[in-house]
Order: C-alpha cells, then structure tokens, then sequence
C-alpha cells in the first residue's frame, strides 16, 4: 500500500478513515494472497488454484488434503524454530567478517549503520521533530542528521552519516525494479534481486524534511541483523562479497552441525558413532560413487544404524524465494536422491557393514534415515523416501529412540 502511493505521488489533504484503512487492507491482503498462489501455481501442480468465475471474480483455492499438511508444517515450526546450535566463536569471526565485506559492497560501516538505525529507532531528539501519526514523525533533514552526529560524539564523520541517510531515503522511481529492470507492478515476491523497497529505505524525504517511524527503522535493524546471523541478507543485489562470506558462515554450521549431532549419540550412549564415515574404508568393495555418511551410528541392543544427512539452508521471507530453493535443492542439484542412493546402498549391505564393524551379531539391522535441517523444510516437489526434520527434532528422536525402539 505505502509503496503503491509512494511510486504513484498520491497527495491529498484528506485525511484516511478507519474505514478507508480497512479497506486498502483487505484489498492489498487479497493481492498479496493473489500473487503467492499465482506463485504456487507456476512452480507446483497441485497446492492451490486460481478460479475466475462468470462474474469476473478472481478467487484463490487450496486442496483440503494439503491444508491439512500445512497446518500440521505450521504447527511444527512453531514448536521447533530454535535453529542451529550457536557457535559463539564462529560467530564472532564471521560478524567480523561481515562489517569489511558490506563495507566493500555497498559503502557504509555497518556498525554506523546499525547505529543510524537505531538513533530513528529510539535516540532521536523530540524536540526537533512532529508527531504527524500514530509513530510516525517529520523533522528536517539537517537537525536530525546534526542531532545523530552529536550523539555518535566523532565517531562518524558528517559526510559518512549522511551517506547512511541518503541510502536510507525511497528512491520513488526504483520502486519497480528488479534486478536492474522495472516491471508494470510492483514485484513483492523477488525479495533478493529487489533493492529498492520500502523496508529498506524507510525514510521519505518531503522537500526538507524527513519522514520516518520508529517501529519501521527497528524492523530494518533486526532484519539486518537476524538476516546474517541466519545467512540471508535483506537483499543480494550488489552484495557480491557478503553473500559469499555468508556462504562460507554457513558451511561451517554445516560441519558444526554434523559434531553435534554425533555429540547427541554419544550422550545416548550409542554403540558405534562415527561423522563424515566411508564405507570404502571399511573394504575396498564398497563403491567409489557411495560418499560419506555425515553422521553413522549403531545401536546394537535394537539392531538399528541411524544415518543422518546434514544441511544447512538459507531461510526464505517469499514463496517465490521458497520454490526457486526447493527447486535448487530437489530438481538440479537432487540433494535427496544423492542421499537415497547411500540410504539403499546401506539397506542392501546393512549385515555385512555391521560384520565388518566388528560386531559379533551382524543379521536383521534396519536402518534409520533422517536428513538434519537448521529449519522445517517439507519437499514440494517430490515425494521422498526419508524424513526431513529440524536440528532441535532430531535431537527430540534421538533422545527418545532407544526406549521406543
């Protein structure tokens, strides 16, 4: 809605009702709903519809069976969305990091940036500005820039703050663009290749004042800020840099995740742990092809081997992020099928790999295939032949495992 009035220059003395509110609510809720089934509909076959009736009514549909799995998806991402374990020391580095690489990429010292962020959020002064709304405020541009230098006390110079505002300010005209082109609507789906939104730049320049809302600014900074420490930036558009570094941040939880995971083996008291395990070590007649297993382990009391597949994924804010990934994921890089052929390989061969692990009753193992996510992920695409659980279910299964087993 803001960003519609904004490209289009709607000004008007009048004031908006609680009525009129309500409306341009429900209206913009409707084509927000319009344009993620339109999403749905492009890149899956069965999830939802679009119907068109004979009075020229567009309404959007859902299959009653896949609603229910959805509501059972919600249900388990609100019960486990805890994430990774953290790695207070991974952690440190990589923000490090991160403050160089945004530097190089778009211009600004993070810290400062944050720091801009959280001066509209909560710092500035009142008295040089108007309270025009329900947290909303105007104040000239100069004050305000002059009151976050005082109070940043030389930490900043005045052209590097002003630097911060003015990326900080709509620029109208780009609203439609994306990826460098700009499109008839305004396109809310791609969240990556759009850089000029309005939760990005959240202050609007009227003549020489600024308009802004506190609650807006604290979004922006927690979105920052919750963004990398997840490994997905607002925006990827000239970001070359930080999104490599991301990259590297979150292979190393990749590899962090598979230690913990073994960690939560040998605190159940598992017969055979091992991590990143070949079975080519064991003999030479099992395939080159296989890989690893990121997590092998053997419990010999209920003649089970678990073997877990470790990933750590970029959380998505669109359906249209989240298809492109599922894509990338299931349809081109085929990440479950490269761990099915390990799972078969394994069901096929489980005595004699148990034989070789030197354990004295090697006949009737089953095994026990989960691939480990750092969030809820449930295949769109495809069906699939193990199940794909979060870190902090695996770890729920596996401490439950041996009295249910």
């Amino acid at each position: 809605m803001i960003e519609t009035n904004l490209f289009l220059h709607c000004e008007t003395e009048i004031y908006a009702t609680k009525e009129n509110i309500k409306f341009l609510l429900a209206y913009a809720n409707w084509l927000v709903v319009l344009n993620d089934v339109a999403d749905m509909c492009y890149f899956a076959d069965t999830e939802a519809y679009i119907e068109i009736t004979s009075e020229y009514v567009v309404d959007t549909l859902s299959d009653e069976q896949h609603s229910e799995k959805i509501d059972n998806l919600h249900h388990r991402v609100y019960s486990y969305s805890d994430g990774l374990k953290r790695n207070a020391d991974i952690d440190c580095k990589y923000l490090e990091k991160v403050k160089e690489t945004i530097k190089e990429d778009i211009g600004l010292d993070f810290q400062s940036f944050i720091d801009a962020l959280s001066y509209f959020s909560h710092s500035f002064s009142d008295e040089i500005v108007n309270k025009i709304g329900s947290n909303v405020f105007r104040g000239a541009c100069n004050e305000l820039l002059n009151d976050f230098l005082m109070q940043m006390d030389g930490v900043i110079t005045k052209e590097e703050a002003l630097g911060i505002f003015n990326y900080l300010v709509v620029a109208f005209e780009n609203l439609k663009t994306e990826n460098g082109k700009t499109d008839f609507y305004l396109p809310i789906g791609k969240r990556r290749t759009r850089d000029t939104r309005f939760e990005l730049m959240p202050l609007v320049k009227v003549e020489d004042d600024i308009v802004f809302s506190p609650i807006t600014m604290n979004q922006l900074k927690r979105e920052w800020l919750n963004g990398i420490i997840e490994f997905v930036l607002p925006y990827e558009i000239g970001m070359k840099k930080t999104k490599q570094l991301l990259q590297e941040w979150k292979n190393s939880y990749e590899k962090q995740i598979v230690y913990d995971i073994e960690n939560v083996f040998k605190q159940e008291k598992y017969d055979i742990v091992k991590h990143n395990f070949e079975l080519k070590k064991l003999s030479k007649e099992h395939p080159q092809w296989l890989g690893d297993y990121d997590v092998f382990a053997v419990d010999i009391n209920n003649r089970a081997i678990w073997i877990v597949e470790c990933k750590v994924i970029e959380k998505v804010a669109t359906f249209y992020d989240m298809y492109r990934q599922q894509n990338r994921f299931f349809n081109e890089h085929k990440e479950d099928e490269k761990f099915q052929r390990r799972i078969d390989y394994l069901c096929e061969n489980a005595d004699k790999v148990i034989q070789e692990l030197g354990c004295e009753e090697y006949i009737g193992y089953k095994v026990i295939p989960y691939m480990c996510m750092n969030k809820i992920m449930v295949s769109r695409y495809k069906e699939i032949g193990f199940p794909i659980v979060s870190y902090s279910e695996l770890v729920e299964i596996i401490s439950k495992s041996k009295n249910i087993l």
